[in-house]
């Protein structure tokens, strides 16, 4: 495939700014419930659960232990005192 076909093949916005900064609702959830993914995916390498609250907030949970956290920058914050990012 030469240079030429390539560049035809690109689907979607080739703007990285008009790819990022949509702004809509279902895209700020999306990225939300991402961000929420890879911080439960980060600790369950060290060993601790992530727990989305009915109430609202989150609970980060390991053996006996427990750390309510009222949202996500909480959590990341822990788990930037656990050595993290």
């Amino acid at each position: 495939m030469s240079g030429s076909d390539a560049q035809a093949s690109v689907v979607g916005p080739t703007n990285e700014d008009e790819a990022t900064t949509t702004g809509s609702p279902a895209t700020e959830d999306a990225l939300a419930r991402k961000a929420q993914t890879t911080l439960a995916a980060l600790l369950a390498l060290r060993g601790y659960s992530l727990h989305e609250l009915a109430c609202g907030g989150f609970l980060v949970a390991r053996w006996d232990r427990t750390l309510h956290c009222s949202d996500l920058a909480g959590v990341r914050a822990f788990y930037e005192r656990l050595g993290g990012m």
